[in-house]
């Protein structure tokens, strides 16, 4: 039985003026963050037990209203529990 797949997202701002290599630092530091909050949630260990078909989503917006608008729409959306 194929299940739904996890997707991580992550929201950049490309608003800040900082060197891409910074960005994708602070990007790299969250997403550590955020699966060590998650660490004891089933849908994390599964996640993180995949060796294949891990999903990622990263999305640069223009600035912090654009990502807003972005992670209301993740917000509203019925995701499978």
């Amino acid at each position: 039985e194929k299940k739904d797949p996890l997707v991580m997202y992550v929201l950049i701002r490309k608003d800040l003026d900082w060197p891409m290599g910074a960005l994708m630092n602070q990007a790299s530091h969250v997403t550590a963050a955020v699966a060590w909050e998650a660490r004891e949630d089933p849908q994390a260990i599964d996640y993180f037990s995949e060796a294949e078909g891990q999903m990622t989503t990263m999305t640069m917006g223009a600035s912090e209203s654009e990502l807003q608008k972005v992670a209301a729409k993740l917000d509203s959306a019925v995701f499978p529990a």
